[in-house]
C-alpha cells in the first residue's frame, strides 16, 4: 500500500505540466479509475496474472511480444 501511495503521489506530479499551477487532490490520485497509478498498477498486476495463469513460456512471450489464448482459455482465466 506505502509503494502504490508513492507510485501515486509522483504520477499524479509528473503528469500535470510543471510551469502551471495545480490542485493536490488525493481523492483523485488515488482513483481507481482513468488515468492514474493504482489503475496503471493493477492492469499491470492483472496482466502478469493472466499470463501466468496462460502457462506460456515467458522468455518465448518476451521474444515474440505475442501471447495468443484461444476463448475458451481467456473464459476460465
Amino acid at each position: 500500500a506505502e509503494a502504490v501511495g508513492y507510485a501515486a503521489v509522483k504520477y499524479a506530479d509528473l503528469k500535470n505540466n510543471r510551469s502551471t499551477d495545480y490542485m493536490f487532490n488525493a481523492d483523485k490520485m488515488l482513483n481507481d479509475k482513468g488515468d492514474t497509478a493504482v489503475y496503471l498498477l493493477y492492469a499491470h498486476a492483472r496482466i502478469c496474472s493472466i499470463i501466468e495463469k496462460s502457462g506460456k513460456d515467458m522468455d518465448e512471450l518476451k521474444k515474440t511480444g505475442k501471447l495468443v489464448l484461444d476463448h475458451a482459455r481467456i473464459c476460465s482465466i
